[in-house]
């Protein structure tokens, strides 16, 4: 059983990812040498518009969102229907420079 305070922080950390995804509020923490990173999910949201219609143009990518990639920083998260290796190499250059996330999804069909 988990102990009331971890509980709590568990329930805090919910709720400020949550106001985080909702563009509520902007969250920095430190990062070895006192060095501040700052994610916005703005920034990350105007790329997604730049190069969204691009993107789902590629061959194999039938995705693109903004979300959490696999260590909770907010990223563009582009789904994929083939290998990711197959699609990276044809993704714009600018992106390489960007926090993406590819993931293969799968075939996504429409009920």
């Amino acid at each position: 059983m988990m102990a009331p305070k971890k509980i709590a922080n568990l329930h805090l950390l919910t709720l400020i990812a949550t106001l985080f995804l909702l563009g509520l509020v902007n969250v920095s923490y430190s990062v070895g040498k006192g060095e501040d990173m700052e994610f916005k999910q703005d920034s990350i949201e105007n790329i997604r518009v730049k190069y969204e219609r691009a993107l789902i143009g590629i061959n194999g990518v039938v995705s693109v969102s903004t979300g959490l990639n696999k260590k909770g920083k907010i990223c563009l998260k582009i789904g994929t229907s083939i290998p990711i290796e197959q699609v990276y190499s044809k993704l714009p250059e600018e992106l390489n420079k960007s926090a993406i996330e590819l993931e293969y999804v799968g075939d996504v069909q429409a009920q």
